[in-house]
């Protein structure tokens, strides 16, 4: 079994009429790191991956890359951000 300890948190939230969200973690595993991210809306899960990653620098790029929704048209784009380093 592999041991995981969460290294950071961010979760996004668009004020859209579908509440859509984005819930990044970052993982320490025993062998690397792994970056999840769930999204959906109005409070269910639509969507999940996974990306694994040998080292902190890529896990770091990984977790970061778009966290505001740069590649969303305006309304789309989380208006509310919260990240947590654990």
């Amino acid at each position: 079994m592999r041991h995981k300890t969460v290294l950071k948190k961010a979760n996004l939230v668009a004020h859209s009429p579908h509440n859509a969200f984005y819930l990044l973690t970052l993982e320490k595993i025993t062998d690397g790191y792994i970056v999840r991210k769930e999204s959906g809306g109005n409070g269910v899960v639509l969507n999940r991956e996974a990306w694994y990653r040998e080292n902190i620098g890529d896990a770091e790029k990984a977790f970061s890359s778009d966290p505001e929704g740069k590649n969303q048209s305006e309304q789309e784009k989380p208006s509310e951000i919260c990240c947590r380093t654990l």
